[in-house]
């Protein structure tokens, strides 16, 4: 399926968000070489064990990158919140000799506590952020800087992403591969995402429907659940996020015709595919995104998983930015949203 597709009126409701979202592709290249030059962080990933952490948005880039680290480096990666890090140590299943702390803003409260005790126990902190100047970068003994991809909107769009090809290059070029040429393509992947979207990305914003639900596994897990926030904090809807398979056991119950489900298709196609045939049994609207003609919007085969995954990471960005403009809520200022949040 696809079409023409315009983000929003310029000046209007969301018109700061939609500038953002709509700068992707020409940011990301920078983010990429911000990756191949983080030696500091590359020399870190090589050795020892890594935990990623951080809250909210990129609690959910943590694990995402946990994933893509232990599929590309022979070294043990996990994830966990970072208020979790800091308030309960003892879930955590062994110290990290690396933390690897994700902040937009650099001034979480949770991050940066995580990260003070990290280094009580010995661990070297690296940053990955958006701010030159923060309380995270004091912390750290490294920081790799997105500064190019600051926003001025509450909600993370380009910052994310930003962070997340820094990360994901950072990771590659630790393991001996290219990520210029790996991700070389990933904004004009984006770019065309964005058009060839535009039919799902209207559907998707109807005010008709109640709930949306996105599902994703493997890599794509966190992702489903930053794209499920998106749509909350921008619209206001009640949007969940689960992996593809699982979406049978149980959640499927809530389905019907006042719902819509996003279902990033990977490794597990057919399988995949099956799930949204059965939303779609339930009268429910399921829109399929991978590399398949049999998909709704169909991603090139050729591009690697994670070029391919950020890239569609604007989907979900525009829809909550379309259903927030069509329930009368500005994306620019969602109620109760904050850029971060400091404990006092």
């Amino acid at each position: 399926m696809t079409g023409s597709f315009a983000p929003t009126r310029p000046g209007g409701q969301g018109a700061v968000t939609a500038a953002e979202i709509a700068s992707q592709p020409q940011v990301w290249p920078r983010a990429i070489a911000a990756g191949v030059a983080a030696t500091g962080l590359q020399e870190r990933l090589r050795v020892g064990s890594t935990l990623y952490t951080g809250c909210g948005s990129t609690a959910h880039l943590a694990a995402a990158l946990a994933v893509s680290h232990r599929q590309s480096l022979p070294t043990f990666a996990w994830a966990e919140t970072a208020s979790e890090v800091w308030l309960a140590p003892q879930a955590a299943p062994l110290r990290a000799e690396t933390v690897v702390a994700i902040s937009r803003s650099g001034e979480t409260t949770e991050t940066i506590e995580a990260c003070r005790r990290a280094k009580q126990s010995g661990a070297g902190v690296v940053a990955v952020t958006a701010s030159l100047s923060s309380g995270l970068s004091r912390v750290a003994d490294a920081t790799v800087y997105v500064d190019f991809a600051s926003e001025e909107s509450v909600v993370q769009t380009r910052s994310f992403t930003s962070m997340m090809l820094a990360a994901l290059s950072a990771q590659l070029s630790a393991a001996g591969g290219d990520a210029e040429d790996v991700f070389g393509d990933v904004g004009g992947l984006g770019a065309a995402l964005m058009m060839q979207a535009g039919p799902i990305i209207e559907r998707l914003a109807d005010p008709f429907l109640e709930a949306v639900y996105v599902l994703g596994s493997g890599f794509s897990a966190g992702l489903a659940c930053e794209s499920a926030l998106k749509i909350k904090e921008m619209s206001g809807t009640f949007c969940e996020a689960f992996p593809v398979l699982d979406f049978r056991h149980g959640p499927i119950s809530l389905v019907d015709r006042r719902s819509a489900a996003l279902v990033f298709c990977g490794a597990g196609l057919p399988y995949e595919l099956a799930v949204a045939k059965d939303i779609e049994a339930c009268g429910a609207y399921a829109a399929t995104v991978g590399p398949d003609p049999g998909c709704m919007v169909e991603t090139p085969q050729g591009a690697s998983e994670h070029a391919t995954a950020v890239a569609r990471m604007v989907i979900p960005q525009l829809a909550g930015l379309r259903r927030g403009i069509a329930k009368g809520i500005d994306p620019d200022a969602p109620r109760g949203v904050t850029a971060y949040v400091h404990l006092s």
